[in-house]
């Protein structure tokens, strides 16, 4: 059976995702205060998650800064059956692709985990894109429905849409839901490359490929439901996404940003303390000079994940110095690829700080003579089944 991985959301065990290297299976704290404390209450276990899963935070949402809003692992997971039940009741399931174009907030999450639920396909949407980009995305993935944010409706593609802001509650149909049994390769997300060498290009990321990847990278990171992920990339892109991906299938709490704001960054690692932090260079970059950090508490950060950009070993070195509590290390992810291929060595070997690592478990590298430093080859179960609607494209880059 391959596992729909609209349902990873909390601890192990998962119908089909060990819990083997988790850490505890399930955590027993109710809410998270502002210094992250957690208090202790048992609960009734919930979709098979674990002890204490359903009163256990799921996300902390700073969205609205002023108003902070803190969800259970049972009100999420009741959402995204509800966004689930929504689409069904629009006639939207298997196959059919629905857009989400928005900034970060707890209803990203629902509709995409929502729309997975259904058998449909979530397509994140580039807010920084033009409306004619947009538009030509819409097309080519043939949008059914647009789940959209009041800031963007102005840039919005011209197809059916349910705003978080006005007519999302209307949308929701509360109950229970029996998710979508999805075949191997049936399609749970298809991104877009960012068209930096021509459009944009629809990848088909499979439940199978995505749910190897999780498990692989919750084993890899040794994430637990102990751990709060801060998260400020936008939710659209590689970045974000996987660990958030990664950080509710361990049933750990994710700390949200709308977007990145490095003041709120900042305050945000002390109040809640946080685990795990992660993002790009120039944010990093941006948070070690930020005044707010001397005097911010750090010693609950463990883990620094820096991505999708190159990184220099002083900005390693300065992190270092910032969080000396932590490891700091190098991610690379490639969108066809599933995206993420690397984590730390299996064995716990030291990992050089500008290195991208070791092979998850299941992948396998071949480095081929070409420009530059060479070609990276992979295979894994996370490799895209193909292009979207670009079967030319696709043989050339899958082999």
């Amino acid at each position: 059976m391959t596992v729909n991985v609209g349902t990873l959301v909390g601890p192990a065990p998962h119908p089909t995702l060990s819990p083997a290297g988790r850490g505890r299976e399930g955590r027993a704290n109710s809410t998270l205060s502002p210094q992250g404390k957690a208090s202790s209450t048992l609960s009734p276990q919930g979709r098979g998650q674990g002890e204490g899963w359903g009163t256990s935070v799921a996300i902390v949402d700073l969205s609205r800064p002023e108003t902070p809003r803190e969800v259970s692992y049972a009100a999420l997971d009741a959402s995204c059956d509800a966004v689930a039940a929504g689409l069904t009741a629009r006639g939207l399931g298997r196959g059919d692709r629905v857009g989400i174009l928005a900034l970060n907030r707890t209803e990203y999450i629902e509709a995409l985990y929502g729309t997975m639920r259904a058998g449909a396909v979530p397509v994140p949407l580039n807010i920084k894109l033009p409306a004619e980009s947009l538009a030509f995305i819409a097309k080519d993935a043939n949008l059914s429905l647009l789940f959209v944010d009041a800031a963007h409706r102005k840039v919005a593609p011209d197809v059916p849409a349910v705003d978080f802001d006005a007519n999302y509650a209307e949308f929701l149909k509360p109950g229970p839901f029996a998710p979508v049994e999805p075949e191997a390769d049936d399609i749970c997300l298809q991104p877009y490359t960012s068209g930096s060498t021509g459009r944009p290009k629809g990848v088909l990321l499979t439940h199978a490929g995505q749910a190897w990847q999780i498990d692989a990278l919750v084993k890899a990171r040794r994430m637990t439901p102990d751990d709060r992920v801060l998260v400020a990339a936008p939710l659209y892109h590689k970045n974000a996404l996987v660990w958030t991906k990664v950080g509710m299938a361990a049933g750990a709490s994710l700390v949200l940003l709308a977007r990145f704001d490095q003041r709120l960054y900042v305050e945000s690692i002390g109040r809640y303390q946080v685990t795990r932090l992660s993002g790009v260079p120039t944010m990093f970059h941006l948070v070690l000079n930020d005044p707010a950090l001397a005097s911010t508490d750090k010693s609950s950060v463990r883990f620094i994940g820096v991505g999708s950009a190159p990184a220099s070993p002083a900005l390693f070195e300065a992190l270092h110095r910032a969080f000396p509590n932590a490891a700091a290390s190098n991610g690379y992810g490639v969108t066809e690829a599933g995206p993420v291929m690397f984590a730390n060595h299996p064995e716990g070997k030291p990992r050089p700080a500008t290195s991208i690592g070791y092979p998850l478990a299941g992948c396998e590298i071949r480095l081929d003579p070409g420009p530059d430093e060479g070609v990276l080859l992979t295979r894994n179960p996370g490799v895209m089944l193909a292009y979207h609607n670009l079967p030319e494209e696709t043989a050339r880059r899958l082999k």
